[in-house]
């Protein structure tokens, strides 16, 4: 998992030059406080609102199981949280509707099964933000992202910092 934020961190800056010292930083509390194993399970790996499906009961089936893999449970959940803080920063959702359904997500997957730590879920919504958004801003020339990218990388700080 390090190798591949360090792949990032520094993509990221390559391409935006502006924003390769908060890049490596991040990348720096990110190696500081690597987070230990934990238990592993079976990861969608995409996880995101266009991978689920509501059915007429209410009940939420998923699709898309094409990066499905052993790993931490925090990696799907801290990716789905960094998915709705992206959406936030860059624009496509009030700040509060993404902590409203933040929220409810979190309070979903608790009633199924224990959330991950909180340092542990900071660390995995952090490293998402890096590793799944800020990259795909600049490898998949997402305008939004590309506009508010000093923010995604302070978002993540912040987030890390708790």
């Amino acid at each position: 998992m390090l190798d591949s934020l360090a792949l990032a961190a520094e993509l990221v800056a390559r391409a935006r030059p502006d924003v390769a010292r908060p890049a490596e930083q991040l990348l720096a509390s990110l190696e500081r406080r690597a987070v230990g194993a934990a238990a592993t399970v079976f990861l969608h790996g995409d996880l995101h609102p266009k991978n689920a499906l509501l059915s007429p009961s209410g009940r939420i089936g998923l699709i898309d199981f094409d990066q499905a893999a052993p790993g931490n449970p925090a990696a799907d959940v801290g990716g789905l949280l960094a998915g709705l803080r992206y959406d936030a920063v860059v624009g496509r959702v009030a700040p509060a509707a993404a902590e409203r359904l933040s929220a409810a997500f979190l309070a979903g997957y608790r009633a199924l099964r224990e959330l991950p730590g909180e340092a542990e879920l900071r660390w995995h919504v952090a490293a998402a933000l890096l590793a799944e958004r800020a990259l795909r801003a600049v490898n998949r020339v997402r305008e939004p992202g590309l506009r508010r990218l000093p923010a995604v990388l302070a978002d993540a700080r912040e987030v890390l910092d708790g």
